[in-house]
């Protein structure tokens, strides 16, 4: 049996700029208070968790919203 890997918000943070949207766990927590990532798979007392994979799914769609991005 495979271990679940669930990351939080401060590792999507990480993980937007690998799809050319700016930001950081800050940009995160207010698109998970305004209900724009996807449903927590788990929680770990009050801290929500993502499946990396539904994170990956969710970030390739929601970068199609966003303006292109230029890391300098």
């Amino acid at each position: 049996m495979m271990t679940k890997k669930y990351i939080g918000q401060r590792e999507i943070g990480n993980m937007m700029s690998d799809y050319g949207i700016p930001g950081d766990y800050r940009k995160v927590n207010v698109l998970y208070s305004r209900g724009k990532l996807p449903e927590p798979s788990v929680y770990i007392g009050k801290n929500p968790g993502w499946l990396k994979e539904d994170i990956e799914k969710w970030l390739s769609e929601y970068q199609k919203t966003q303006r292109p991005y230029n890391k300098h």
